[in-house]
């Protein structure tokens, strides 16, 4: 009963948005190409003030819709 109390609270809350930086680091690209996949609108994102964040969501979405682009060949 006890490692499932203290399992429970250290567990991390789950990253709904993340910073351009963090995208990059997911997805394992350049800032750059961050940066192009948003002007694509291969990428969601929104704006909070003057800062861009990446919905973790958008980088599923991204991979999902790669991988499927990538059956039709």
């Amino acid at each position: 009963m006890s490692s499932a109390h203290s399992t429970s609270t250290t567990r991390e809350p789950e990253v709904i948005l993340l910073t351009v930086a963090e995208a990059c680091d997911r997805l394992r690209v350049s800032r750059s190409t961050i940066y192009q996949l948003i002007q694509r609108r291969q990428l969601r994102t929104i704006q909070i003030g003057s800062r861009r964040f990446v919905p973790a969501s958008a980088i599923t979405d991204l991979v999902d819709h790669l991988l499927h682009d990538g059956d039709d060949s």
